[in-house]
């Protein structure tokens, strides 16, 4: 027997070589395949284990009937909640953003800019008044049909003083009048088109 190969042990081929190399890898592979591929736990069971409860945000009305959004742990906000109320009955929101030393005035005008628009014959006979408290700015704006109201010299961007929001009533109802036209437009021609589509199933 040769005492070399004795101490040396028997040759590899290079191909056996790469055999248990490939062999390897592919093992590799396969269990970070099962580690990517495992179940990943969702937001809702992360926030369960985590001890957080989902909060939603949400309208608190107040003695007076004022709607005061209180902010939960979702993505809402105060100008997104006037969108989806002015986007039903009755079509038309008062929103106040008040900070904490101004919450009384503010808050007084803005149902003083519901009454007039409740009592006005071209307008809701009621106006809701969305309210959140800031510790930004006190500032006034009014929402028609989702839609933000704006006036390109005195409320440009929709946001008004207490003067402007004077002012501007007559032309907010004039705005209202032509979004509520719009909006039975659309209406009348969703409710055509359904007529049209079942007749023509028929």
């Amino acid at each position: 027997m040769n005492s070399k190969s004795v101490l040396l042990g028997p040759a590899r081929s290079p191909l056996a070589t790469v055999l248990r190399t490939v062999l390897a890898i592919s093992i590799t592979l396969m269990m970070l395949g099962l580690q990517f591929l495992s179940p990943t736990r969702t937001w809702a069971e992360e926030e369960v284990e985590s001890g957080i409860k989902e909060n939603p945000s949400v309208l608190v009305p107040d003695d007076d009937g004022v709607l005061w959004f209180k902010k939960g742990n979702d993505y809402s906000t105060p100008l997104v909640e006037a969108v989806r109320l002015s986007s039903r009955k009755p079509f038309f929101v008062v929103f106040v953003s008040t900070t904490g030393t101004h919450r009384e005035k503010a808050v007084t005008h803005a149902k003083t800019l519901a009454k007039w628009f409740e009592d006005h014959p071209q307008t809701p006979e009621h106006v809701p008044v969305l309210a959140y408290e800031s510790n930004r700015a006190t500032y006034f704006a009014y929402y028609m049909n989702g839609v933000h109201y704006r006036h390109e010299e005195l409320a440009p961007k929709g946001i008004m003083g207490p003067q402007e929001s004077f002012k501007l009533r007559q032309d907010a109802i004039i705005t209202f009048r032509a979004s509520e036209t719009i909006r039975q437009q659309e209406k009348l021609s969703q409710t055509v088109t359904v007529d049209q589509t079942n007749r023509n199933r028929d």
